[in-house]
């Protein structure tokens, strides 16, 4: 009877140690049950960074998030910055179905056109890198040759 206690007290521990890592995991390195794709990656004009646009999918119950990151010339993992997400809601979305982001570098800055109903999180400045901001319109579509639905 002790030794069953036992068990089912050290199994309890080694469950919670589990969720305690898969969530420590999850927050540090991206969703560990989501599928990434990485959409385009932009290299700045100085050849210091590289704009990193990815999607993922973490599955029928959830929307779309196409997130850019801004990596330095030797992807250094410490150099990662999420810059913008976009979320299922945002318009338009690329054929697949994702909200849509475009990296433009002009020099050194960074110029993101992004889906409506983005989730910026306004960073004008990452990494020595200036960075701006504008909702996709026809114009920039059609100059950049981007598919939408």
């Amino acid at each position: 009877m002790k030794n069953s206690k036992v068990v089912i007290v050290l199994s309890v521990l080694l469950v919670c140690s589990l969720i305690l890592l898969i969530r420590e995991y999850d927050a540090k390195l991206g969703n560990l049950f989501c599928d990434n794709t990485i959409l385009e990656s932009v290299v700045s004009p100085d050849k210091q960074k590289i704009a990193v646009v990815y999607v993922e999918n973490c599955g029928a119950t959830t929307g779309w998030v196409t997130e850019l990151v801004l990596l330095d010339k030797n992807f250094d993992i410490s150099s990662i910055a999420s810059v913008i997400s976009n979320n299922g809601e945002a318009t338009p979305k690329a054929v697949q179905g994702w909200p849509i982001i475009k990296p433009i570098w002009n020099d050194d800055k960074l110029l993101i056109y992004h889906s409506a109903n983005a989730d910026i999180e306004g960073l004008t400045q990452l990494n020595e890198v200036n960075i701006s901001y504008s909702e996709l319109d026809q114009s920039i579509i059609e100059k950049y040759n981007i598919e939408v639905r």
